[in-house]
């Protein structure tokens, strides 16, 4: 569980996975389950495995992880991971990284999120060396890694990149002859931070890749050799991924700039499906494919293009976040008649949210309070940066809170906004 996740969702998670055995060094309070604590996990493994030394390794194809994420359609949902996923993507990672077992990576974790716990089974699979870091809550702590940890390659998704910049200047270049390369994933890396990574790294791989976590590491390259490729560039497909562009009928397509297609991908690093939701999985899946609500197109020289999604799911920092769910929560003060959350630009993370309510007859508007509620129900990075009172909500045709129309309106300032 990510650290600071609300009882009730650890217990949904527990509940929906049929958890029997939850493990934190704070014992848990779960029906039918049994808490163990982690400094004991080591001890417990080593016991068992002298009672059954005739045990068999799992299958490609068994389950391995069930990773819960916002992936491609917002809501959070158990994605269903096999050995043999996780194996084919940790080999395009390899290969496409020209990795060796004297890469020494840094990545900042937590190991909650699937870009940390890829990276973690990638140094398993061609044994070279992992260093996971508490986030970035402190650069004395992360260029002490790089300083006596022989760290000679990083993994930093781009709101971990700005943040290094922002509080670090350009201290990150006087490691230039140590880093060999760095990969860049999670979300887009803007073009502005292409450019003073290369000036920082001038001798260094630098990666950008996409990927999900219904589909792996799918498409990726070293931007630093290719620095003429337009915005929006994410690289060619690896080798094991097969990526083709649809139409909304799925029939795949010659997709350009100006007419995008649907990202879809076969091959062994897609998922096996949703946990316990096989219409949800039949929704996302089919005749080996992932199809995903992103919009993309390739160009001459098989280069793919990221231009927008489908839906309406936010990107923070790496993590998504569904607006409706915390417009649902918002609702959930009582004191708000609707309610529509939208993304707004932002250093560090890329994006953030703000929330713009619409009262009910008689009560007063209150940040405060809306925050604190909201803090007490969500997790952090679900939480707006600000909250502000209008006097109505568009909709869409079915009546629902038009997202498009509202970011369109403010940016020409028509919307009605009585703060």
């Amino acid at each position: 569980m990510e650290k600071g996740t609300k009882e009730e969702e650890s217990r949904k998670i527990i509940e929906e996975t049929e958890s029997r055995v939850y493990i934190s060094n704070t014992p848990g309070d779960f029906a039918g389950v049994t808490s163990v604590n982690g400094k004991a996990v080591i001890e417990i493994a080593e016991a068992w495995v002298k009672e059954n030394e005739n045990f068999s390794f799992p299958d490609r194809a068994d389950l391995a992880d069930i990773m819960y994420t916002t992936g491609t359609t917002g809501k959070a949902k158990g994605v269903m991971v096999s050995h043999g996923a996780l194996l084919a993507t940790a080999e395009n990672y390899e290969t496409g990284f020209a990795m060796g077992k004297d890469t020494v990576l840094a990545v900042p974790g937590p190991l909650n999120h699937v870009n940390a716990l890829r990276k973690l089974y990638l140094t398993v699979k061609c044994g070279s060396t992992i260093v996971i870091l508490n986030g970035l809550l402190s650069m004395k702590a992360f260029f002490h890694a790089l300083d006596t940890k022989e760290v000679n390659a990083l993994c930093l998704p781009p709101a971990s990149l700005r943040m290094i910049w922002h509080f670090s200047g350009e201290k990150l270049a006087e490691y230039a002859d140590q880093i060999k390369f760095v990969e860049c994933s999670t979300a887009p890396l803007s073009e502005e931070d292409k450019e003073t990574l290369c000036r920082q790294l001038p001798g260094s791989r630098l990666y950008n890749n996409y990927g999900l976590s219904e589909c792996g590491a799918m498409v990726m390259y070293d931007f630093h050799a290719y620095p003429g490729k337009p915005s929006g560039c994410v690289g060619r497909p690896v080798g094991n991924a097969h990526v083709i562009l649809v139409d909304e009928d799925r029939k795949e397509i010659e997709a350009t700039k100006a007419h995008p297609g649907l990202i879809a991908n076969a091959g062994p690093i897609n998922m096996l499906g949703y946990w316990h939701d096989p219409t949800l999985t039949k929704e996302v899946m089919a005749d080996g494919y992932v199809y995903t609500n992103d919009l993309g197109y390739f160009d001459a020289d098989g280069f793919l293009y990221l231009v927008g999604r489908k839906d309406d799911t936010i990107n923070i920092g790496g993590r998504k976040v569904e607006p409706s769910e915390v417009e649902e929560v918002a609702l959930k003060t009582g004191i708000l008649e609707e309610c529509i959350c939208v993304p707004v630009p932002d250093p560090i993370t890329e994006n953030a949210l703000e929330l713009y309510v619409v009262l009910k007859a008689g009560e007063e508007f209150d940040e405060e309070k809306i925050l604190g509620f909201l803090n007490q129900h969500l997790n952090a990075y679900q939480v707006p940066k600000k909250v502000a009172p209008i006097d109505a909500v568009p909709k869409n045709y079915v009546g629902k809170p038009d997202r498009k129309a509202f970011i369109e309106g403010r940016s020409t300032g028509k919307e009605k906004n009585n703060g």
